[in-house]
């Protein structure tokens, strides 16, 4: 690497790190193009990169998540009581929040749910019905332009079993990908609503 450099920037937008390690060059016949390139990386690049010791997140109150703190990460959600979780605004980023259920609750529900009406949710779950004798699934489809929220309440929309997971991706602009594997019982029922 002829040379690399860092500044101590704490915006998770400003480049820290830049190289000038990446050489490219182009042949055709009779002609070569040699062109050199800088790379650059936010420091929340960096960090996602090189800090594996963050990559789970216990979550056990109501909250909004961040692309700083969950993007990238699987959040346990871990409260007896359930809580609601709101996504940031889709904007199209390419980030993916997984959540998992890591206590099953008791009472109330794990929600999780768009910022606003402009947001919605496109894709499928898929719910298991432990009771039935095959432990049969049933795969549940957002219904366009309206489905926003999540429901998880440990009986007919699923979160019954601790590893139940969701995994949403900032696609587009106001538009959620959506998909993941959940357990319930008796008769369920889509998790999907428009709630927001």
């Amino acid at each position: 690497i002829p040379y690399a450099w860092a500044t101590s920037a704490t915006d998770d937008s400003t480049p820290v790190m830049l190289s000038q390690s990446i050489m490219l060059i182009f042949t055709w016949p009779g002609l070569r193009i040699k062109e050199q390139k800088m790379v650059g990386m936010t420091r929340r690049e960096v960090v996602q990169g090189s800090d594996n010791s963050s990559r789970v997140v216990t979550e056990t109150a109501a909250l909004t998540a961040s692309e700083q703190v969950h993007a990238g990460r699987t959040a346990l959600l871990s409260l007896l009581a359930g809580f609601t979780v709101t996504l940031p605004p889709a904007i199209g980023s390419g980030a993916v929040y997984r959540f998992h259920v890591g206590i099953v609750r008791t009472s109330g529900n794990y929600i999780i749910q768009v910022d606003s009406s402009n947001d919605n949710m496109e894709g499928l779950l898929t719910l298991i019905d432990t009771d039935s004798v095959d432990n049969s699934a049933t795969g549940f489809v957002t219904t366009s332009n309206t489905s926003d929220t999540i429901t998880l309440d440990a009986t007919i929309k699923g979160g019954l079993t601790i590893g139940d997971w969701v995994e949403l991706v900032d696609a587009a602009a106001n538009v959620w990908h959506v998909h993941g594997q959940l357990s319930g019982s008796g008769t369920i029922e889509t998790p999907f609503s428009a709630a927001v």
